[in-house]
């Protein structure tokens, strides 16, 4: 670190820190599976049985299939006499209770094998201790915005090939993993390299808002790091000036855009709450 008080004198040190990644192997399906819910629940029991300690991470795409998994795993493990290790299912997704979410991250007693179901929320934003075993879904749930509707929905895609290596990493963290891919091999090679940025997915209105506030006045020519599709930028003017937030120039008003853009709101909902008193 720059402990030097003279300008002139640059101390600056360059930390480089590599985190180590132990061999994973990668398993695809030869035909495709109609359930990928059963299929991540028979995938997960056949590692039980057949695999050496370490825990499982499944991967499916909402809290409804991770608890229905948690649920088939739970019914197979108290109607199975129990072998060397026993099989404790737990779920992992954002509403999840905290004292819920805590018994993923503790340690597996001896004797037991945990199998954490989880939504990608296990992907990158958590890292849980023991992991050996994958299990990917290949499918994720994105928030996408319909133009046609002006709405968003929650669309069902398959993952990315970032996505998929990045599940594929939470087996060799501790060990040589294996992650099991519930697709063909033919299938990955035809995934998206990275998955769409939300700048090309989301309703834009608020971020034109403030970009308007900045000074941009000409935001269809502005340089986006990921420019969003030309309908997504008009149908947010067009909500801006239906709201009354930019005139018919494409400019600011004043004082109802202005005072919209202070909001750290959507635009629909600083407006309501602007003209709430006249109600």
């Amino acid at each position: 670190f720059n402990q030097s008080t003279e300008k002139d004198k640059k101390s600056t040190v360059i930390m480089s820190v590599e985190g180590k990644l132990y061999p994973v192997q990668v398993h695809f399906l030869r035909d495709p599976v109609p359930d990928y819910v059963t299929s991540t629940v028979d995938t997960a029991i056949r590692i039980h049985k057949n695999e050496q300690p370490g825990d499982v991470l499944c991967f499916l795409t909402g809290q409804e299939e991770v608890d229905r998994a948690v649920g088939l795993l739970r019914d197979h493990a108290s109607s199975t006499p129990r072998r060397d290790l026993e099989l404790v299912a737990l779920p992992m997704y954002g509403s999840l209770p905290n004292a819920d979410q805590l018994r993923v991250f503790q340690n597996t007693p001896k004797g037991q094998r945990k199998i954490v179901v989880a939504t990608n929320i296990a992907e990158t934003s958590v890292t849980i201790p023991g992991i050996v075993y994958v299990v990917d879904c290949g499918f994720v749930k994105m928030q996408w915005y319909n133009v046609s509707t002006l709405s968003d929905s929650l669309v069902l895609v398959p993952v990315s090939k970032a996505s998929a290596e990045q599940r594929a990493g939470r087996a060799g963290r501790v060990r040589p993993g294996k992650v099991y891919r519930l697709y063909c091999e033919k299938d990955y090679t035809t995934l998206h390299n990275a998955t769409p940025p939300e700048m090309q997915r989301m309703e834009l209105s608020g971020a034109v808002l403030q970009l308007k506030a900045l000074g941009i006045d000409n935001v269809l020519r502005f340089a986006f790091p990921s420019p969003p599709p030309a309908r997504h930028l008009a149908s947010a003017l067009e909500l801006l000036h239906g709201l009354g937030a930019i005139d018919n120039n494409g400019a600011l008003t004043s004082p109802l855009g202005l005072h919209m853009a202070e909001f750290p709101l959507p635009p629909l909902h600083s407006k309501a709450l602007l003209v709430s008193g006249e109600f």
